[in-house]
């Protein structure tokens, strides 16, 4: 016969005893006979007629629960650049995204649909295929603005707060996205010097991807 709780486990070894659990502990008294206790944390302990503790002990912080998390990862529903240098263009079903800074000013646009449930933590992630210029990250206040297919620099959205730059780890190119809540989520990237090279929802294997973390 085993007793459990959510501190410790109990095995009866023929005894007569009393268990009181609490939220922060569970104390074991025995009045007859043994029992040995397996805490949580830390080595088994066999109590004896006569005997009681309790666990966590005094001393010992009670630990904090882990919240559980799943992770999701969201291909976004549309990507495209806009080029002032050729303002009437639409890049939006060119496989690839390119920054540039400078005159010849040319930005990038994601729209991600973020499912449903409370995020824990959100990362945006893409591959990076040339150039080393530093890339800002943007989260679009106002979205739905702009179609992938036939967006042009006169039709770019003005861009949303800072949240903060690129940054490359494991091969990737990482930002933290904070505060962000179910619906529809949109990114605008810029560079203000140089050229850069993304890849885009064309390209199998290197498209932008929302990481999140969801609490089940």
């Amino acid at each position: 016969f085993v007793l459990q709780t959510p501190h410790v486990e109990v095995t009866v070894i023929g005894t007569r005893f009393t268990v009181a659990v609490a939220d922060q502990a569970t104390s074991v008294a025995v009045d007859e006979g043994i029992v040995a206790v397996q805490p949580a944390q830390g080595p088994v302990e066999q109590l004896v007629a006569g005997k009681h503790n309790r666990w966590p002990m005094a001393d010992q912080p009670t630990p904090t629960p882990v919240e559980a998390t799943r992770l999701v990862e969201v291909r976004p529903d549309a990507d495209a650049d806009a080029d002032a240098s050729q303002p009437s263009n639409s890049f939006g079903l060119t496989p690839g995204l390119r920054l540039q800074g400078g005159d010849k000013r040319r930005v990038s646009l994601l729209r991600f649909t973020v499912p449903q449930g409370r995020i824990a933590s959100a990362e945006l992630v893409l591959h990076r295929t040339h150039g080393n210029a530093t890339v800002q990250v943007c989260l679009q206040e106002t979205v739905g603005s702009w179609e992938e297919n036939d967006l042009r620099w006169h039709h770019v959205p003005a861009k949303g707060r800072v949240i903060g730059t690129l940054v490359e780890l494991d091969g990737l190119w990482r930002c933290q996205v904070p505060d962000l809540h179910p619906g529809t989520a949109e990114f605008y990237l810029e560079t203000m010097e140089g050229t850069t090279s993304l890849g885009s929802r064309e390209m199998s294997g290197q498209e932008p991807t929302l990481r999140l973390r969801l609490s089940n």
